[in-house]
Formats: structure tokens, C-alpha cells, sequence
């Protein structure tokens, strides 16, 4: 499954630099960052950024940035948009969303783009919701996570989340755990992020 693919890569990616990579759980951790992006006061999109820890960082770098330029070009994010990206779609891209309590799945993805900052990977992506989302009627929630927990995917504790666009009202959010939906093994609690909107 293309999800495997993702996961093939990482260990390729991490053995030489963790002999345990294999071993253990998770083996990648990821923050990241989710801009909700408005449009005449509903939610259009989701701009996620994740930024990758600093072992496999060097290691996805030191083996896609073949002309160790230390930017990624155009057919190096294209090779690792096909590669890595593109196989985190059956998990949602790790960004799991849900209205009123009911899951809308994110199927339409724009703008990636791969970075490297300092010494840290960055993808970024725009994911459209099927619809348009009005956080003041509806009950709006994100939860980052990777099913399998072979990646350990958090929001950022400085800068979790940001709005952009015309929200129409004031907004703010709120992070706790998903207690009602545990993976691996019922032993770890997602993040959970809800927005939280009022009307004009």
C-alpha cells in the first residue's frame, strides 16, 4: 500500500543513522503547524507545515538534496512530493478532520512544497475541504496523527495554529487530547485541535 512505501523510505532513511529504527515506536516525529484559512467567514483550507526531527531531517537531506545546494529544486520536490508525500493521502495526510463530529476526509491537496530550513525538513501543502465550513454553526475539529504511530505527528507547543483570511468574527482554538479515539493499541491519545469561532 502506498503508506508502506512512505514507511520503507523512512527506514531506509533512518537505518544508517539508528540501528534501532526498525525496532521501535514511533521512529519520526513531526510538528506542525495548521493555518485555517478563511473565506467571507468559513473555512476553505487547511495550510499545514510540518517540520521534521533533526535525525531524519539529515537523512532525508543528505539523500534528496543530491546537489547538496541546501535548497530542494524543482525535481527534487518533485521526487520527494512522489516518493513521500503522495503516500500519506490513505492516512489523510495525517490531518484528520471532522464536522460536527463526523470525519471529512481531505482528498485535494495544493501548493507542497519541500524546504530545508536551517537544518530542518519542512513540507508544507494546502488541503481544501470538500465544502465550505462555517466554525460559528459547526463544530469544526483537526487531529493530527499517523494510524500505524510510526510517525509521531503533535502540534507545535510555541505556534500551533494560525487564521487567515476574512474569519468574519473572532476566533480562537483549543488543544487537548482525542481520549475518545486511542491508536496503537489504545496507548496513545491523538492531538486534538477545535476551533473555536463566533459570529459577527
Amino acid at each position: 500500500m502506498p503508506l508502506r512505501r512512505f514507511c520503507a523510505l523512512c527506514v531506509f532513511v533512518l537505518s544508517p543513522i539508528s540501528p534501532q529504527a526498525g525496532h521501535t515506536h514511533p521512529h519520526i516525529w513531526i510538528d506542525v503547524v495548521t493555518t485555517f484559512q478563511f473565506e467571507a467567514g468559513k473555512v476553505r483550507a487547511l495550510k499545514v507545515r510540518w517540520a521534521f526531527d533533526p535525525f531524519f531531517s539529515a537523512g532525508i537531506i543528505g539523500e534528496f538534496d543530491t546537489d547538496k545546494s541546501g535548497t530542494f529544486d524543482a525535481a527534487e520536490t518533485e521526487v520527494l512530493r512522489k516518493g513521500a508525500f503522495e503516500a500519506t493521502l490513505e492516512d489523510s495526510y495525517f490531518t484528520h478532520v471532522k464536522i460536527n463530529g463526523k470525519p471529512l476526509r481531505l482528498t485535494r491537496v495544493q501548493s507542497y512544497a519541500a524546504m530545508i530550513q536551517q537544518t530542518t525538513l519542512v513540507m508544507e501543502f494546502v488541503a481544501y475541504l470538500p465544502e465550505l465550513v462555517d466554525p460559528a454553526a459547526d463544530k469544526l475539529t483537526v487531529s493530527v496523527l499517523d494510524n500505524t504511530y510510526y510517525v509521531d505527528v503533535a502540534f507545535d507547543k510555541i505556534d500551533p495554529a494560525r487564521f487567515a483570511g476574512e474569519q468574519g468574527g473572532f476566533c480562537t482554538f483549543q488543544i487537548s487530547k482525542d481520549m475518545k479515539n486511542p491508536i496503537y493499541f489504545n496507548s496513545v491519545y491523538p492531538d486534538l485541535m477545535e476551533l473555536i469561532c463566533t459570529g459577527e
